[in-house]
């Protein structure tokens, strides 16, 4: 599913198949130029909002922007709130899954942009609690869900810009973290779940804007935060940005004093976090960008002060950390960008200096590997299914089996060749 222009209408929703037949209007939702502009699609599985289905965000132009949702069949493309009563709209956005409901944030009138909820339902679309009470707003962003319960960041007026978690309700919604005591915000951003481990970056006043680290204990509401590392020593800012988690790690794009802006790696350690190669020696940087992992490697664009701009690919060591093509031979660079995969497939945009930019690909994993390892016909179909529901709700079922063919009975999904599996499933070879 997309938005697009079509003739005669406004931005609306497509569908497509993968083929020109089988790819048109889903549903006009606003009638006529303007468009409705849909945004925000987040597929949500089985078991949560009535699943499987998509919500997202678009005008009707009577309502303004708000939430929607759609199985893909223009009678199941609906309105399911208007949050915010009038033209204006709620402007929802965030959709964060979390069990069995939809967390996200929205605007309304008196209260100000704030935490909201959804089961899929007019009823069950609620404010889950107004953090900053009256009409200003705490303004929730980076929601991240982390071992069943949303982490985000917002100001209650009285802390600051700070790190907060929800379970869906008022009383579960709390802060956990005042990184920057008192009234001085952390603002904290780039939050990301690694393996249970919620890696962002903050503000404190003796190290500035560094990577820091909490371990969330969401029954008793509690969390620790931890300084993983003050990679620009003392209070200047290395401003950790565009991070990528894969194997238990986290690739991150941050500046010091003498490599200048390189791709750095980390594993929660001081001495694991550190630059993965100084690709372009010296305080200038190679700039990387559009970070993508691939199992236990990471894809992204860097100049290295000879080729320009190209593909480079990293393992997380110095001797790992190679130029992957050099396309546009010269200094000019092909200005490799928005990496995405599918399947075995890593897809960007770049310019050989003949034929402008245009699509490019390659296969970033070998033809004999097999994926998963696993035995034909194991996590497939409605066990499969079942699996998928209890990874990212946390509601285990006990008939789902485990990746040697085994049905648990007590619902958990288990072993090493599990521990690959999931690697595999969120983006490895």
């Amino acid at each position: 599913m997309f938005s697009a222009i079509g003739p005669g209408i406004g931005r609306e929703l497509y569908l497509s198949d993968g083929t020109m037949a089988g790819t048109g209007l889903l549903l006009d939702i606003r009638p006529g130029p303007l468009g409705s502009s849909p945004s925000d699609f987040t597929p949500v599985v089985s078991g949560i909002v009535g699943g499987p289905t998509i919500l997202f965000q678009a005008d009707d132009g009577a309502t303004g922007p708000e939430l929607w949702k759609t199985d893909l069949t223009p009678g199941g493309t609906v309105r399911v709130r208007d949050i915010n009563p009038g033209g204006a709209g709620s402007s929802p956005a965030f959709f964060t899954p979390i069990r069995t409901t939809v967390c996200f944030r929205a605007t309304l009138a008196g209260s100000g942009t704030e935490l909201f909820r959804t089961d899929g339902t007019e009823a069950g679309t609620v404010m889950v609690k107004d953090i900053l009470p009256g009409p200003s707003s705490s303004a929730p962003t980076g929601l991240t869900e982390i071992k069943g319960v949303v982490v985000f960041a917002a100001d209650d007026g009285v802390h600051g810009r700070e790190l907060w978690m929800s379970d869906g309700t008022a009383a579960g919604t709390v802060l956990i973290a005042d990184v920057n005591p008192g009234l001085g915000s952390s603002s904290p951003t780039s939050l990301i779940n690694v393996y249970g481990t919620l890696y962002f970056v903050a503000f404190r006043p003796d190290v500035g804007n560094e990577l820091f680290k909490c371990e969330i204990d969401p029954s008793n509401k509690l969390a620790t935060v931890t300084l993983v590392k003050d990679l620009w020593p003392g209070t200047g800012f290395s401003s950790p940005t565009i991070f990528h988690a894969t194997n238990a790690r986290v690739f991150f794009v941050a500046t010091t004093p003498d490599e200048g802006t390189e791709v750095f790696v980390s594993d929660g350690t001081p001495e694991g976090t550190h630059v993965v190669r100084d690709i372009r020696p010296g305080a200038t940087g190679s700039a990387p960008s559009a970070l993508l992992g691939v199992g236990p490697v990471v894809y992204f664009a860097a100049n290295d002060g000879v080729s320009g701009s190209e593909l480079w690919r990293s393992d997380g060591t110095a001797a790992g950390t190679v130029r992957v093509a050099d396309i546009r031979a010269g200094a000019f660079g092909s200005n490799p960008r928005s990496l995405g995969r599918i399947g075995a497939t890593v897809f960007f945009a770049a310019n050989d200096g003949v034929n402008g930019e245009e699509l490019w690909g390659f296969n970033a994993c070998p033809a004999d590997v097999d994926p998963l390892n696993l035995p034909d016909g194991v996590l497939t179909g409605a066990d499969f299914d079942q699996f998928v529901v209890a990874f990212f709700t946390g509601n285990l079922v006990a008939d789902i089996v485990d990746v040697n063919g085994n049905a648990p009975g007590d619902g958990v999904v288990s072993g090493v060749d599990f521990d690959a599996f999931i690697a595999v499933f969120f983006g490895g070879c």
